[in-house]
């Protein structure tokens, strides 16, 4: 009985060796992709570039704006940011982002961004910069990471 227990023992430490070991991820590498896309987007909001700023959701991605119900879905967000550019008290081209801190998976196929923003808005006769924050959160679609969802508030 000892001789099979040790046997089993043995059978079950080697099968559990011999597995392979998940792939290292470069987490450097996926932090600057991601700071690239978050650029871009900025730069994408800055212009009312509506196409780039689609471009970077995935399909059954949410976005989630302050007071507004959640928005669901790649066209149901292309409205929702079609009415944001079309705000005319909103200076777009003074909008800025800025990445304050990136979280990757160990998986690697799943990134959460920390931001912060500012934009200047016009509601009255006067010019108000206007800070909030956001979370944006990242997954590989097609080998393309695509932002899955977008939250962000004002610090109002």
């Amino acid at each position: 009985m000892k001789k099979f227990f040790f046997l089993l023992l043995t059978a079950v430490c080697l099968m559990y060796a011999c597995q392979p070991k998940p792939a290292e991820i470069d987490k450097k590498a996926i932090s600057d992709e991601i700071t690239n896309i978050e650029d871009q987007w900025t730069a994408a909001n800055q212009a009312k570039d509506i196409e780039k700023c689609m471009s970077l959701y995935a399909s059954d991605a949410t976005l989630m704006i302050p007071g507004e119900p959640a928005v669901i879905g790649i066209e149901s967000i292309r409205n929702a940011i079609a009415k944001d550019f079309a705000d005319t008290t909103m200076l777009a081209n003074t909008f800025k982002a800025k990445v304050e801190k990136i979280d990757i998976a160990e998986s690697g196929d799943l990134v959460i961004v920390r931001y912060s923003y500012t934009i200047q808005v016009r509601p009255t006769d006067r010019i108000v910069d206007v800070k909030g924050k956001g979370l944006d959160i990242f997954k590989k679609v097609n080998g393309d990471w695509k932002c899955y969802i977008t939250t962000f508030n004002n610090d109002m």
